[in-house]
C-alpha cells in the first residue's frame, strides 16, 4: 500500500501535464469548426499525398536501419 501511495503524485503530474493537452489535441481534431464531430479532418490528412510520401521517407530509413543492426548483431556474434 505504501508503495501505491508514492506512484500517485507522479501518476497525476504525468496524467495533468500530458494526458489532458493529449486528450483535448485529440478531441479538437475529430471536432470542425462548425462544432460537427467527425473524422473529416484525419480523412484529408491521411489521404493526402504528402503525408503518404512523408510516411514513405520516414519508415525507408527506419526499415534499414533495423535490418542494418540486425545484421550487424546477428554476424557480431561470429
Amino acid at each position: 500500500m505504501r508503495r501505491v501511495v508514492w506512484l500517485v503524485p507522479p501518476v497525476a503530474v504525468l496524467a495533468v501535464f500530458f494526458g489532458y493537452p493529449l486528450v483535448l489535441v485529440l478531441w479538437q481534431s475529430f471536432v470542425a469548426d462548425d462544432g460537427a464531430v467527425g473524422s473529416q479532418t484525419w480523412q484529408a490528412v491521411l489521404g493526402s499525398a504528402e503525408f503518404q510520401r512523408a510516411v514513405v521517407r520516414m519508415a525507408l530509413p527506419a526499415v534499414a536501419a533495423t535490418a542494418g543492426v540486425s545484421c550487424w548483431a546477428f554476424f557480431s556474434r561470429w
